[in-house]
């Protein structure tokens, strides 16, 4: 519910202040407990609240941001991520470093920025040669994502990191494709299709827009 709440623009900073230091206080000992099944499953939604509140708090979160970087950078730089549980947790430490930088600015986050980026520079080059763990890559694309948006030029080293999951993916078949007619994939296995219009003509009621689905 607080992440829900807790987003631009519809929140504003002065929404927040009043409750930010109890509700991030309460935020920090949930993201970043140790130890219990419990703890391993709050700490990613307590780390997405978080990042949530400071993307509308902005520059309020400066005061918050020494108690909450060093804990989310310590998360972004491990390396043991074998566990599909440590991996969403590191995943969600991403995005939320990306959002804490976000709302302090350059100044304050470029050198923890930078570090985390060397953590994630070779996470990332891995996963073109054969993760399967798409949704922790997509976490970690999008936290780098955000962290070139304020460093500015400091970020050209790494702009690879995202140039080449883009330019792969640009050159993937699309999931969904628009046909005229199911014919066209007569005899190919492993499709959906999905009328997006009324029948007629001789196409036995598929219509004139056809939703092609791959299932891979």
């Amino acid at each position: 519910a607080l992440c829900n709440y807790a987003q631009p623009p519809s929140c504003q900073p002065e929404h927040l202040l009043p409750m930010a230091e109890a509700l991030l206080g309460r935020l920090h000992a949930l993201a970043f407990a140790t130890g219990g099944s419990r703890s391993i499953a709050v700490a990613p939604h307590a780390l997405t609240a978080s990042g949530s509140m400071a993307s509308s708090l902005k520059e309020n979160f400066l005061p918050f941001y020494d108690h909450f970087a060093p804990a989310a950078l310590a998360c972004v730089v491990q390396r043991d991520l074998r566990d599909a549980g440590a991996r969403q947790r590191h995943g969600k430490a991403c995005e939320a470093l990306a959002l804490y930088g976000q709302a302090v600015g350059y100044d304050r986050f470029s050198a923890d920025a930078l570090q985390a980026l060397s953590a994630l520079e070779p996470l990332l080059m891995s996963t073109e040669n054969g993760s399967d763990d798409h949704q922790h890559e997509s976490y970690m694309l999008t936290a780098v994502s955000r962290m070139g948006a304020t460093l500015g030029e400091a970020f050209a080293p790494y702009l690879g990191l995202v140039g080449r999951p883009a330019v792969l993916a640009a050159g993937q078949a699309p999931d969904v494709r628009m046909a005229t007619s199911a014919e066209e994939f007569a005899g190919q296995a492993g499709f959906a299709i999905v009328s997006a219009g009324s029948g007629g003509g001789d196409d036995g009621g598929v219509g004139k827009a056809q939703l092609e689905h791959g299932y891979s």
